[in-house]
Order: C-alpha cells, then sequence, then structure tokens
C-alpha cells in the first residue's frame, strides 16, 4: 500500500473509533413529581430531547414521597438539553407492574390517573432545561 493510503486508513479509523467511543456526559439528576401538591407515588416521567443529537430518552419512576433520579441509557444522570417531559401515573389499585416492566411498558396495563394530560411529548405543557450545573430539577406539579 502507498503511504497516503495508509494514511489515510488510519486518520478513518482514528476518526471512527473516535467518534463510536464517545458517549454523552450526564448530570446525575433529582426532581419531584406531584399531582395537585401531592406526591405521585410511581409516577412515571419521560425526559424527550427536543435537540437531535441526543438520541434517547431519559427516564425516572418516583418514590412515594413524589421524589426520583433520572436515569438515561441504564446510566445515573441525564444529558445537557431541552426535553419535553412525559409523566403517567398509574392507578395504584391496578396491580403494580416491575420498575423494568414500567420502564420497558410491557407490565400489566394501570389506567393513567391523569387521564393522558401529560402522557404525550406533542401536548404536555412540561419542559425543563438541564445546564451542567443542574443537579435538581424545577417541581413538576401536574394537574388532574
Amino acid at each position: 500500500m502507498h503511504k497516503s493510503v495508509r494514511l489515510s486508513l488510519v486518520v478513518v479509523l482514528l476518526a471512527l473509533s473516535i467518534g463510536c467511543g464517545s458517549k454523552a456526559s450526564l448530570n446525575n439528576v433529582t426532581g419531584s413529581v406531584s399531582v395537585d401538591g401531592k406526591p405521585a407515588d410511581g409516577a412515571v416521567v419521560m425526559f424527550h430531547p427536543t435537540d437531535p443529537s441526543i438520541k434517547n430518552v431519559a427516564s425516572a419512576i418516583a418514590g412515594t414521597d413524589g421524589k426520583f433520579q433520572v436515569t438515561y441509557e441504564k446510566q445515573m444522570g441525564i444529558p445537557v438539553g431541552k426535553y419535553k417531559v412525559t409523566v403517567i401515573w398509574p392507578d395504584p389499585a391496578t396491580p403494580k407492574p416491575t420498575d423494568a416492566e414500567r420502564m420497558t411498558g410491557l407490565g400489566p396495563e394501570a389506567p393513567d390517573l391523569l387521564a393522558g394530560k401529560y402522557a404525550s411529548r406533542g401536548t404536555t405543557p412540561l419542559e425543563i432545561e438541564v445546564t451542567s450545573g443542574t443537579k435538581e430539577l424545577p417541581p413538576l406539579d401536574c394537574k388532574k
């Protein structure tokens, strides 16, 4: 092979390995979700990026106190950017799915106590921005 062809191949391979191996820097972020001022125990919160460079949705499940910690690609945290936030609050009277079932949507179907008002990224009024210094999100208060 000629030197210039070999050098070009090395440069291309190096560029591909850098591009494929890089992961978004994540901010370890917490937040809370409530409904009419009361903690939304078990609410599923999804963060849909509005920036096309962020490829996946981040998610969280609220605890009994309404607090949650955001995860992205099975890691704690969320990339810097702007997000539309959807919230589904499954009826606790329905048999509870496991956390894994909730995150994948494969568990038993429970009615949304918010009647779908916050379930679609196209209609939810909730939006947030995560900056490099964000550690805690503003409280998300949904209305029935």
